[in-house]
């Protein structure tokens, strides 16, 4: 009886030690096979520094897993950078938070993109360091969403200097005639106001306001009183 009972237990022991193993071989290829969900954003910009008025090109490089279906890739843009032109184009894009919107989806799976745009640095911005932000939310072949972040990029905005030139017609006036001023800003600053003092004779100050045109000029003319 000891002599069977032995065979059982070693017969027991080699058959529960092969499946074991055959399970987790098993196992270990399935979990090396199994390629996780991942999205990858990487933003560059073409000017690290800008003035206002400025326009600055955006590159976002996007690499996704096979299993991802669908995207929907978020930007936020600080205030005053306006998006101007994009491919392809955005599906939406809210001006009040400065968020732009891409979706894209396949039933295949979607692979590796990229997103070119182009953002206006408003005339108004201040000087300071500002940070384009995204994100995104992605479906995979399991019908299961991820959610990502992409790391910020610092954009510097520069204080513009400007040079200004003017001329006054006639150089010479009577009380009651019409004189003008032509003025131009370079680099060109379109649609911002520009402020023109008339200094009298008696230091009475008289200011006017203009505002410059596309191509950087200005012009007013005021009757000598």
């Amino acid at each position: 009886m000891s002599a069977t009972y032995k065979c059982h237990l070693k017969c027991r022991i080699t058959i529960s030690l092969s499946v074991s193993i055959f399970l987790f071989s098993l196992l270990s290829s399935l979990a090396i096979s199994a390629t996780p969900t991942n999205v990858e954003v990487v933003r560059s910009i073409e000017e690290a520094e800008v003035v206002p008025g400025d326009e600055l090109k955006v590159s976002l490089n996007i690499s996704a897993s096979s299993d991802v279906m669908a995207l929907l890739l978020t930007e936020k843009l600080p205030q005053g950078f306006i998006i101007a032109t994009s491919n392809p184009t955005f599906t939406k894009y809210n001006s009040t938070t400065g968020e732009v919107a891409w979706l894209f989806h396949s039933s295949t799976g979607l692979g590796n993109m990229t997103i070119t745009y182009t953002v206006d640095v408003s005339t108004n911005v201040s000087e300071g360091v500002y940070n384009i932000e995204g994100y995104w939310s992605a479906v995979n072949s399991d019908a299961s969403i991820i959610h990502g972040e992409s790391y910020f990029t610092e954009v510097q905005v520069k204080k513009l200097t400007s040079t200004l030139s003017l001329s006054v017609s006639p150089s010479k006036a009577k009380i009651g005639e019409n004189i003008t001023l032509t003025g131009s800003i370079f680099p060109t600053l379109p649609n911002v106001n520009v402020t023109l003092s008339y200094v009298k004779p008696n230091g009475f100050v008289f200011k006017r306001n203009v505002t410059v045109y596309s191509e950087g000029e200005f012009m007013d003319t005021y009757k000598w009183m």
